[in-house]
C-alpha cells in the first residue's frame, strides 16, 4: 500500500469515527429538545387560555355590577356611548 492509500485509509477512518461517536449523544439531547419545546408550547397555551378566561369572567362580573348599579337614563346613555358595541352584541343588551 503506498503512503497516499494509507492516508486516504486513516483519514476514512477517523471520519467516520468522528461522523459516529457525538451521533448518539446529540440525537438524544436533540429530541429532548424538541420534546420540551413542545410541553413548553401546550403549558403556555393552557395558561393563556385560562388567563384569558379568568379575564373575560372578571369582566363579565364587572359589566354586570355597573350596569345594575346605573341610576338614572342619562347615566346609562353616557355608559353606552364609552363601551364597544359587541360586549352589549356578546351580553344581549339592546343599544337602540
Amino acid at each position: 500500500m503506498s503512503i497516499g492509500e494509507s492516508l486516504m485509509h486513516e483519514s476514512s477512518m477517523r471520519l467516520g469515527h468522528i461522523q459516529r461517536s457525538p451521533g448518539t449523544p446529540g440525537r438524544l439531547l436533540k429530541h429532548l429538545l424538541h420534546w420540551g419545546a413542545w410541553l413548553n408550547y401546550l403549558i403556555s397555551v393552557v395558561a393563556l387560555t385560562a388567563g384569558i378566561t379568568a379575564g373575560w369572567r372578571f369582566a363579565e362580573i364587572g359589566f354586570d355590577l355597573m350596569m345594575k348599579n346605573v341610576s338614572g337614563e342619562e347615566v346609562h346613555e353616557q355608559i353606552i356611548k364609552k363601551i364597544p358595541a359587541w360586549i352589549f352584541v356578546y351580553k344581549g343588551v339592546k343599544t337602540w
